[in-house]
């Protein structure tokens, strides 16, 4: 997972669990940063939207 081109994240109880080095890129944040709040709604959201998109570009 440290190597996909895809962006990976983990969530449990909106808490981040685990980010690969893409998502990082993706998001412009640092693992540092995120790994120091709980993520919102809207950032946990995105990241689905972002995943259906990729599953949707590759069909």
């Amino acid at each position: 997972m440290e190597t996909a081109q895809e962006g990976i994240v983990v969530l449990q109880d909106r808490r981040l669990v685990y980010l690969n080095p893409r998502r990082c890129e993706m998001t412009g944040y640092t693992k540092e940063e995120l790994d120091r709040s709980l993520l919102t709604a809207e950032y946990a959201q995105g990241c689905v939207i972002d995943f259906l998109a990729g599953i949707a570009a590759r069909a």
